[in-house]
């Protein structure tokens, strides 16, 4: 289905401009590549906060959200992951990998004036302001500029040293830098980059494209089922790696409640780990669910070949069939939430080694096996040496009163 005729608006959280910015970039080439996309042009939409770019595809007020996901460093982003759970008419089709690089920014205005001075060429920086992360990244560059007499700044975030930035810090002679991401640099005439790739992230982060999507597997009848609701995502997920030339494989994000007659997650874990499909697991901080357990977010990556029938791997039909079915199966549809169906152009988990049973569940067998009779053979061996010793100090005893 193409993209209505206009601009496309992307919004994105301000708190996290650098990662949006160079998001809102990374998601202009992923969205190059859908066949289904048109030719509108992208416009970017800044807000507060996560949860507020997220009501704004849910009003229509935006197609996309652009929502912080895994951090290489950090690792996953609870509290965006709680967001989009709120929320029943959005879902994540779209997945966007991002490497955050560093430069050395200045006002244009400052520059400006430094050029009228005619000393631009080697300017004199008398103050920086950076991240106390962005600082850790680019520390070998700025051990250069404090040794000639600059002052570091430290602020909470880039929006927040852009904003110092431009209302000036110390006074005196030279220029006012920042350590910004070059994605904010680069957009827009508010600043002029002094020196390019000054440091990197050295992890990579990921970011949800957040569109409106309606699941009409929780309203309508006909969906009640679970062939019936495992049929429809798989036909949706299918049709969205088609749209993707470049995909190898499908990210999925499955909310599991765990309150009320919810099931264990223990067999769809069991059932993936057989057949080696990536996936984390992990558990929604207690401190927004204080009525009862938080939800249960199962992150997969299938494979391209999961989606279809090999009887080498499974005579019953696709790996990625039987693992939703069983995931609605547990939670009878109502108490799973596809979060997130997207196509993946690369594997961010390691890979998994499939369980073989003519391997493993021979190898299992025979140790626990092994186990067992070590354990009980230890038990009668130590009844038997303490018996012996006992008829031993017996026989010792009896032969000592006999003898005096």
């Amino acid at each position: 289905m193409k993209t209505p005729p206009g601009d496309v608006r992307i919004a994105y959280a301000r708190g996290q401009q650098g990662a949006g910015v160079a998001g809102f970039r990374e998601f202009e080439k992923v969205r190059d590549a859908d066949t289904n996309a048109d030719d509108a042009a992208m416009r970017p939409a800044v807000y507060e906060t996560n949860a507020m770019a997220l009501l704004a595809v849910s009003e229509k007020r935006a197609d996309y959200a652009l929502i912080p996901f895994f951090d290489g460093a950090s690792g996953y982003d609870f509290q965006a992951l709680h967001d989009m759970g709120s929320l029943f008419e959005v879902a994540a089709t779209k997945i966007v990998k991002i490497n955050q690089k560093y430069c050395l920014a200045a006002c244009a205005d400052d520059v400006a004036v430094a050029e009228n001075a005619g000393n631009v060429s080697v300017p004199h920086i008398r103050e920086i302001f950076a991240t106390p992360m962005n600082e850790s990244h680019c520390r070998n560059v700025l051990a250069g500029y404090l040794a000639t007499g600059a002052h570091l700044s430290t602020a909470s975030s880039d929006h927040a040293v852009s904003v110092a930035l431009s209302q000036g810090g110390s006074s005196g002679p030279g220029l006012l830098a920042a350590v910004v991401p070059e994605a904010i640099a680069a957009d827009g005439s508010k600043f002029v980059i002094l020196k390019h790739d000054i440091g990197a992230a050295p992890a990579r982060r990921w970011m949800l494209a957040v569109q409106r999507a309606k699941d009409p597997t929780v309203a309508l009848d006909k969906y009640k089922t679970t062939d019936a609701r495992t049929r429809y995502f798989n036909r949706r997920i299918k049709a969205a790696l088609h749209a993707a030339p470049d995909a190898i494989g499908a990210g999925v994000i499955l909310r599991l409640k765990r309150d009320g007659a919810a099931a264990s997650a223990g067999d769809v874990e069991a059932y993936l780990r057989n057949f080696g499909v990536r996936y984390e697991v992990f558990d929604l901080p207690q401190r927004d669910y204080a009525g009862g357990p938080p939800p249960r977010i199962l992150d997969i990556e299938f494979d391209v070949r999961d989606f279809y029938y090999d009887p080498a791997r499974r005579l019953r039909g696709a790996v990625a069939n039987g693992a939703l079915k069983l995931a609605f199966a547990r939670w009878k549809s109502r108490g799973v939430q596809i979060v997130g169906a997207m196509p993946v152009s690369s594997f961010r988990m390691p890979d998994r080694t499939p369980r073989r049973w003519c391997k493993e569940g021979v190898q299992d067998a025979v140790r626990s096996y092994s186990e067992t009779m070590f354990v009980r053979f230890s038990r009668l061996l130590f009844r038997g040496l303490v018996f012996c010793a006992l008829v031993g100090l017996a026989i010792t005893a009896f032969w000592y009163l006999a003898s005096a």
